[in-house]
């Protein structure tokens, strides 16, 4: 009994090891047919292309092409990036391999029963179908076919490349390069115009480039302020749509009738004189905006919105009191304890005293605005008189013991910390002993 057991056993790891050679046999059979290789498996020329399509990921996508224009397939009013689809068809219009097994009858076997991406080239005369599919860990490299029996391992993988969605199809709007700002125009919930200025003389200092247009007038404002405004929409991004037919109902953004529209007046790269417009409406808090002739709604950022909506005198004024170019300053009266002086900057006086003046005044800063009258006694102040005439009067009060209150040229403007007009007293005061 035991001996026949032992029979049997023997038997069944016979007919195992007899099974495994078997499939070794058969897989250094299968092994023979992949051969190297190196050539164009695919090719096409793609200005014959009349339509592509594929399907990736669940998703199919299909363009045709009309009037030589690429157009989705179902939906003409989609804006078509048609550089995006050229660059498709070129990735595959000489497609090459680098092995290829001959006679691949079980497709499974390299992922091409079920493949990762289809894709279809239709040209006047011809189509082709692309099969991606698994991809070989040890070769890196993916499997591929074209229905001609074999299945080929690619000389590079553009499964990445047809693997999208309609964000990397569609062609966004871009806001143009705007080498030199002239003007930049708020209309609707806000108006504002801002105007680039050099040496217009609406100024004691002709530092000040940026002027608000009030009625009649100019009011001088803060270069960096002012930039930081014209940022907003110089640099906003515009890769974030809602929608994009002209059949929109733009009034499910607001923009049927917008909060606020921006004209930005620029010169180009090619000092072309050039307005961009582009128009936002705020709907629970999301900012959705359309630019002129685009049929493209976007979303824009809150904070960005915000800003334009606030933008005014007060929020584009300079925090820096004194703004100057002291090669242009004649002289300074200064009023300390009573006591009038007058400071000739274009005389002898000494450079490290002059240094230590200048620099005080250029450190005056505002930490808040008001309009608030002086309710105590005048604690020094500063006429800047420019070589050209004009001049700017500096009147600083006391406050508190943190701050001081500031007149410029006679109208309350906000509060100075007191530690910086001790500073400009006392280099002041050094030139006085001097």
């Amino acid at each position: 009994m035991m001996k026949k057991k032992s029979m049997m056993i023997l038997l069944v790891i016979l007919a195992v090891l007899v099974a495994l050679c078997l499939i070794v046999t058969l897989s250094n059979k299968h092994e023979e047919k992949i051969k190297q290789t190196s050539g164009v498996i695919l090719s096409f020329d793609t200005d014959d292309v009349t339509e592509l399509s594929w399907t990736v990921s669940g998703n199919t996508f299909s363009f045709e092409k009309v009037d030589g224009e690429w157009v989705k397939t179902g939906d003409s009013e989609f804006p078509v990036n048609q550089d995006k689809i050229e660059n498709l068809l070129l990735e595959i219009s000489a497609y090459e391999a680098r092995f290829i097994i001959e006679d691949a009858t079980n497709l499974a076997d390299y992922g091409l029963k079920n493949p990762e991406c289809s894709i279809t080239v239709i040209t006047d005369s011809e189509s082709h179908c692309l099969l991606l599919g698994g991809y070989s860990s040890m070769d890196e490299e993916r499997y591929f076919s074209v229905g001609d029996g074999n299945a080929y391992l690619a000389a590079v993988d553009v499964l990445a490349d047809f693997d999208v969605d309609d964000t990397d199809l569609i062609k966004l709007d871009s806001v143009p390069t705007m080498s030199e700002i002239k003007s930049f125009t708020i209309s609707g919930d806000n108006t504002l115009e801002l105007i680039y200025l050099e040496d217009a003389g609406y100024c004691y200092s002709d530092k000040y480039t940026y002027y608000i247009k009030d009625g009649s007038g100019y009011k001088a404002v803060g270069t960096d302020e002012a930039e930081s405004l014209i940022d907003q929409i110089r640099y906003a991004s515009l890769d974030s749509y809602e929608a994009y037919s002209q059949s929109s109902d733009l009034s499910k953004y607001g923009l049927d009738n917008p909060d606020l529209s921006v004209a930005v007046n620029y010169l180009d790269g090619e000092s072309r004189d050039c307005t961009f417009n582009i128009s936002m409406s705020n709907v629970n808090d999301t900012v959705y905006a359309k630019l002129e002739d685009s049929p493209i709604v976007y979303k824009l950022a809150l904070a960005s919105y915000e800003s334009i909506r606030d933008a005014g005198y007060d929020s584009l004024c300079s925090t820096q009191l004194v703004y100057v170019d002291w090669d242009d300053v004649a002289s300074i009266d200064a009023v300390v304890d009573s006591r009038s002086y007058n400071i000739d900057l274009q005389g002898d006086l000494d450079d490290e005293l002059k240094s230590a003046l200048e620099t005080a005044l250029d450190a005056l800063d505002l930490n808040s605005y008001t309009s608030a009258a002086p309710e105590k006694g005048l604690e020094i102040s500063v006429t800047i008189n420019m070589i050209d005439g004009d001049n700017l009067k500096l009147k600083f009060y006391k406050h508190n013991a943190d701050d001081c209150l500031v007149l410029v040229d006679g109208t309350s403007t906000g509060y100075v910390s007191r530690s910086l007009v001790v500073n400009l007293t006392e280099a002041i005061n050094a030139i006085i002993l001097n």
